[in-house]
């Protein structure tokens, strides 16, 4: 179904700019408020553009490595399982680069700001807006 304007994403970042302004003009405790609710902003405009798409690409390696199907949060319970339990020593260069895209992943979404340039993704931004 298609919407009228504003999108979303148009939203989020009018509410997120607004927070910027008014939090340069407070104080103490409602300063740290303003510039939270900014970053979860920055955080929730980032998870609807990306989430999907890193969701969907992190699934595909799980099914390929431990060769079965399920949702994405069944499968790394198994593969936090497996690993616990030394299924996978064997192939600890295979589990690390797993967990390593799962944890790059989750900090694409939340600050990608901090990540290496080898870890960002092209639509990532660099740096966070404050």
């Amino acid at each position: 179904m298609s919407r009228d304007w504003p999108a979303v994403d148009e939203i989020i970042r009018t509410v997120e700019e607004f927070l910027g302004a008014i939090a340069n003009q407070l104080d103490g405790r409602d300063r740290y408020d303003a510039l939270c609710a900014r970053y979860l902003l920055n955080v929730a405009r980032r998870e609807l553009s990306e989430g999907a798409e890193i969701d969907e690409r992190e699934l595909n390696m799980l099914e390929a490595f431990l060769e079965e199907s399920g949702s994405l949060k069944e499968l790394q319970g198994k593969l936090g399982q497996s690993i616990r339990a030394g299924t996978y020593d064997e192939k600890w260069q295979q589990v690390f680069d797993l967990v390593m895209t799962h944890v790059t992943n989750n900090v694409m979404v939340s600050r990608p700001d901090k990540l290496e340039s080898e870890h960002r993704g092209d639509s990532m931004p660099t740096k966070e807006v404050r």
